[in-house]
Formats: C-alpha cells, sequence, structure tokens
C-alpha cells in the first residue's frame, strides 16, 4: 500500500529515458491528465518509451499508484518543452488515471480516489498548499495547446461517409486505427476539444499544430510516435531526418454476398451502363444499355454476362460501335448496391478485403486509366467512396486538383524534417477515441494520425479538486479523510497487484544474420519451443533486446560500444534494442532493482558463446573487464535475474 506521508508509491518501475535529471527550477504545480486508455504501468512504460514521452506517476484501475520518474526529475508530460522554469515539465508533477472507457471519457473511481490522496500528499509534501484547481493542481492542457487539426479542412471517417471535424459529434463512431497492425475499427468518439485559434504546420499534404501525435516509420522500419514538429522539422532548412507516414490501413469484415464476376459487373454498370426508360409506363426502367468503341471492354462485359447469367442482346453499329442491351434484372441487382448508378458508403464498407482489393483493381479497367494508376469521375459521391475503399485497403490516394481524377500511391509517403510551411490562425480541434489513431482526409490525401489524449471530465473534475482538499486538510490534521463513494468500477472485477517476493522472469530476444529476430527466451527457456537454452542460431547477432528496468549495450564491429539502451522493442531499432546491423562482439548490461524490500536486491546474470557469467558488470571468472565478450562475434546469448 502506498505511504502517502512519505511519498511511496505502491511500486516503482523506472521508465530509465524519456526525462531530464535535476529540477533547477523547483516543484511548483502538480499536472492531472489520463491516459486515453485502461492501462497498467508496464503499458504505460511501453507507450511512453515509443513516443519520447513519461510521466512522473501512472495510477491504474483499481488506484495502484506506481512512480516511473522521480520528483527531482523533469518528465517528459506536458507537451511544452524546455520552458525556462514557466513550463509545465519544468515546474509540475504529472500524475496519469486510467479511463474507465465510458462514453464520455472519464477516470475510474478508484483512480480519482488515490490520484486525489497523491496529489494532496506531493502539495503538503513540497509546499505548494491547499489543492486549487489552475492555482497549484492544472489540467495537461494549461501548459501546452492541445494537439490538434484544422477544422475545416479535415475529415473523419464516419458510417455516414466523410464528414469534417467542425461536425463531429462525441458518441459518433469514427475509423480508428490499431498501432500494432494499423487494422481500421469503429471508435465512438469520447470527446471533442472545443475549438481555438492557433497556427499550423503543413507538410506532404498534411496540416497539425506543432504538437500533435503523428504515427510514422522510421530507418528499418521501426514504428514511433512523434509530435509533428519532429516529423516536418517546422522551419528547420536542412533535413536531418526521413520519416514514413501511413496514407491508409485495414479493414476487415465477413464481405458482401456476391462473386467476383458481379463486384466486377456493378462496377461496369456504373462506369459504363446507362438505365433505359419507358416514357410509356411513367418512365420506369425497362433495360441496362451499354454502348462500346473498344472490343475490349465489350469482351470483358460478354464474360461477365457469361459468368453471372444475366439475359443479354448485341448490335453491331455501322459505325463500327457496339450496344448491349441487358434485361431489367441487371438493374434490380445492381441497384441493391448502387444509388441511382452512384457508388454508396454502404457498399464500400460492406465489402470484405479481398473485395476492396478487386474492386480497386477493376475500376482502373472500366473507369481509370490503368497505365497511370488513376481513378476519374466527375461526381463526388464515387470519388469518396473510392478514396474511402482505398484507405481501407492499405492503399494511398492523391486528389489532383480538378477533384475529378483520383491517382492511387503506396500505404505510406515520405516527409522530411524540413521545409514545412506555417499556417496562420486556423481554427482547431480534435477527437479522443479508444485506439489513439484515426483516419483522416485532407487536401486531398487520406493519413492515420494520433487523436488527442483528454482531460478529466465534467463532474470528475470537481470530484477530483474537492477530494484532494479533504485529504490535505486531514493530512495537515493527522487525520484520515472520510471514505468516498466508488461508483463507476463497481461492476470490474476486483484485483490489486501484489509485489512478488520471487525473482522476476526475464525476457529478452536476438536478432541474427541468418533468421533475422529469434524467438523471445524467458530466463532460459526459448518460447519457440527448441530445447536449447540460449539465443542464437550460430550465426553472428546483430542485435538484442533485453526487457528489464535499468540498461544494456552492446559492441559492434562497425561502431564499438554503442549507447545504453532502456526499452524492449523489437519495431524500434533506433531505441527499442541494442546493434546497428553489424556483429556483436560484446554485451554489457546493468539491473535496477525496483523494490527491494520485496524482492531483495537483484542482478542480472547473463553470458555469451561459452564464456564465464557476467553478474551485472562483474565477471564471475575473475576477469577485471566488465562486459561478457572476447572479441569474437556472438553467436549465443542468454540472461536471467539472481540475488
Amino acid at each position: 500500500m502506498a505511504d502517502f506521508e512519505n511519498i511511496e508509491p505502491d511500486e516503482y518501475k523506472y521508465l530509465g529515458q524519456n526525462y531530464n535529471s535535476g529540477r533547477p527550477w523547483g516543484i511548483k504545480y502538480i499536472t492531472i491528465h489520463h491516459m486515453a486508455g485502461d492501462f497498467d504501468a508496464d503499458t504505460c512504460n511501453r507507450i511512453w518509451r515509443g513516443a519520447g514521452t513519461s510521466a512522473h506517476y501512472s495510477i491504474d484501475r483499481n488506484g495502484y499508484i506506481v512512480q516511473h520518474v522521480d520528483d527531482g526529475d523533469r518528465a517528459w508530460a506536458c507537451g511544452d518543452g524546455l520552458g525556462w522554469g514557466s513550463g509545465g515539465n519544468d515546474c509540475s508533477i504529472s500524475i496519469e488515471h486510467a479511463n474507465n472507457n465510458s462514453n464520455p471519457w472519464t477516470v475510474y473511481d478508484a483512480a480519482i480516489e488515490s490520484g486525489a490522496h497523491l496529489t494532496a500528499a506531493l502539495c503538503k509534501a513540497y509546499g505548494l498548499g491547499r489543492p486549487e484547481w489552475d492555482v497549484n493542481v492544472m489540467p495537461h492542457q494549461h501548459w501546452s495547446s492541445t494537439a490538434c487539426l484544422p477544422i475545416k479542412t479535415t475529415e473523419l471517417l464516419t458510417k455516414n461517409g466523410w464528414k469534417l471535424l467542425k461536425d463531429i459529434e462525441v458518441g459518433e463512431e469514427v475509423a480508428s486505427a490499431v498501432m500494432d497492425d494499423l487494422s481500421i475499427v469503429w471508435c465512438p468518439v469520447k470527446r471533442v476539444v472545443p475549438v481555438y485559434k492557433t497556427h499550423c504546420w503543413m507538410s506532404r499534404d498534411l496540416e497539425a499544430t506543432s504538437d500533435h501525435r503523428i504515427l510514422a516509420k522510421a530507418y528499418n522500419d521501426t514504428e514511433v510516435v512523434k509530435q509533428w514538429k519532429e516529423i516536418c522539422g517546422c522551419t528547420s532548412k536542412n533535413a536531418t531526418s526521413t520519416y514514413w507516414i501511413p496514407n491508409a490501413g485495414f479493414m476487415y469484415g465477413d464481405g458482401l454476398d456476391i462473386t467476383d464476376s458481379e463486384l466486377e459487373l456493378i462496377v461496369a454498370v456504373q462506369a459504363d451502363g446507362h438505365y433505359s426508360r419507358d416514357s410509356r409506363r411513367d418512365n420506369a426502367i425497362e433495360n441496362v444499355r451499354f454502348h462500346f468503341a473498344k472490343q475490349r471492354k465489350l469482351d470483358r462485359l460478354f464474360d461477365l454476362l457469361d459468368d453471372t447469367g444475366f439475359e443479354y442482346s448485341y448490335n453491331l453499329k455501322k459505325d463500327g460501335t457496339h450496344d448491349v442491351i441487358v434485361n431489367k434484372s441487371l438493374y434490380d441487382f445492381v441497384e441493391q448496391y448502387l444509388d441511382n448508378k452512384h457508388f454508396t458508403i454502404e457498399f464500400g464498407l460492406g465489402m470484405n478485403k479481398h473485395q476492396r482489393e478487386l474492386f480497386l483493381d477493376r475500376i482502373l479497367d472500366w473507369d481509370g486509366c490503368r497505365a497511370g494508376n488513376d481513378y476519374s469521375s466527375s461526381l463526388k459521391e464515387n470519388i469518396d467512396v473510392v478514396q474511402m475503399v482505398a484507405a481501407l485497403s492499405g492503399v494511398g490516394t492523391k486528389l489532383q486538383e480538378d477533384g475529378k481524377r483520383l491517382h492511387f500511391k503506396k500505404q505510406y509517403r515520405t516527409v522530411s524534417n524540413s521545409g514545412a510551411k506555417r499556417t496562420y490562425d486556423k481554427e482547431v480541434s480534435c477527437v479522443t477515441v479508444d485506439t489513439g489513431f484515426i483516419l483522416i482526409r485532407q487536401h486531398g490525401r487520406t493519413t492515420i494520425v494520433g487523436n488527442c489524449p483528454g482531460e478529466l471530465y465534467g463532474s470528475q473534475k470537481e470530484q477530483y479538486i474537492q477530494r484532494a482538499q479533504e485529504w490535505y486538510d486531514a493530512m495537515c490534521n493527522g487525520t484520515e479523510a472520510a471514505p468516498a463513494p466508488v461508483e463507476n468500477n463497481t461492476s470490474e472485477p476486483e484485483y490489486t497487484p501484489t509485489p512478488s517476493s520471487d525473482i522476476p522472469s526475464l525476457r529478452y530476444r536476438a536478432y541474427t544474420q541468418n533468421q533475422g529476430w529469434l524467438p523471445e527466451m524467458i530466463d532460459r527457456r526459448d518460447t519457440g519451443g527448441s530445447s536449447d537454452d540460449f539465443a542464437g542460431d550460430g550465426s553472428p547477432i546483430t542485435y538484442l533486446a533485453i526487457d528489464m528496468p535499468g540498461w544494456y549495450q552492446v559492441k559492434t564491429v562497425n561502431n564499438g560500444w554503442l549507447p545504453q539502451v532502456y526499452a524492449y522493442d523489437c519495431n524500434d531499432f533506433e531505441n527499442g534494442c541494442a546493434g546497428d546491423g553489424s556483429p556483436i562482439t560484446a554485451v554489457r548490461c546493468y539491473y535496477e532493482t525496483q523494490n527491494p524490500n520485496s524482492t531483495g536486491w537483484l542482478k542480472i546474470r547473463y553470458a555469451v558463446n561459452d564464456l564465464p557469467e557476467m553478474e551485472d558488470t562483474t565477471d564471475t571468472g575473475g576477469s577485471s573487464d566488465d562486459f561478457a565478450g572476447n572479441g569474437n562475434y556472438v553467436t549465443k546469448f542468454y540472461a536471467y535475474l539472481t540475488r
């Protein structure tokens, strides 16, 4: 249990990165934020390592408090950079709270209770006075403009089609992306940021405030989440890095109950079919007609009609063109999916992955240009649907200036961090969704970008500060605050993590020249089913990733000793693992015990090849060096924890 009098959390799980040592400007405020998700401390650490952010404390659904950065150090929590004594990062202690994923976005009562108690304790310990909103307790948005997008040029995809950000409402479902695989799912909007005016930055048809979160790939396909100013470079004149931002994701589903030929026939009717009406019968549909000059299209239509069984007749005209007249049953069929020969949102969303890919391929033959990889239509409704289908199929698109031609592109586009242009006095806003990422359309392109994490909602803000004041008064008087009722998480399972006295398991992976990333090892057990007790396949190991508090580093053929690594992310070759792609010749590790009162002081034991084991930086074989290795390529590695 946390010791609030002495500011001791339930557990320490230091992030080990994304902070600055020391606080030359002291502690003046407590900054309150929520996670935009129902996360525990380990998940927070993983997210922060990848996003280049941090916070001093996290509080989970059960009110369990974990410290990630020392109070005396400067966490990267408030999004305002270095303020030279005036910023939130400089002068505040930041606390993140777990959400219960209700609509609107709210925080668990247990998290509020623990957070309020911790806030009171911090205010007392650092002489900040009785907790007061906007005096010594600040919402996150106080320090930095909330990461946002222009409301008049940004569209989100809803189940009714593309919709301007300015018209999006809380509770409305929008297309949201899952970071791991860019799958697209529907998520309700939990919060809409109030509109405000600020400057934005534009690069490669993406326009956002400088602090907006951007999902991107860096070199070696490593996935990162960075602020827009880091991706586009703002006013930087010389590019130092290139990033790839996603234009599209993948939506999965059961699909329409039609054959591939029927799907292509719908495309053909939309592109070249004409509904013939009988003026004698109130303009009732009589048949569907096609008129072709090209033999290629004629032959393809015959194949489709034969495959699908629709009756038709054919006439060769004197000018050498061809008329095909198809029974009215074709009209009855295709208008189940079209609206007066226009593509519909329901049609596009109803297709599965295979059908969307087939659709995008076939429209190039019927109403596009395969050589130019373009689709053309004078109808905005058709352009909207085709661009939506592409965005749900991993295909990027760019709408040309005439608004009638859509050019298909790759899933990612490059952005160099230089040369971005400032756009002035933009009305901006953003939304918050469960996945943390949304699919948008701006300036003729689709993009997957981050959403905006929210603040405490409605009455919870007053509930929080009231409890903090009650705890502060009680602590100053040497008493206990009255218990607070718990309402919004009574249906959740009760679980309070208890630090284990057992030695924790250690996870690690090796990347080899022959096979890339090998299966994860847990201590000396191979999760891939191999009977060996080490990571390696006989070829040189070129990257190493270890999941532990503390640090590890490697020496390589190309660059010698590389910087220490504090993270464990096999997709992040820059910060999540150690190596540079050349053979590793030595390894050095140091374990930082998180809770010595529970586990005792722990060390990491590790070895390379068949050399003696190391304990942290001590060689158990008696050598005076502080690393594992003898200059040969490392082909085997194992590690585990010990006291």
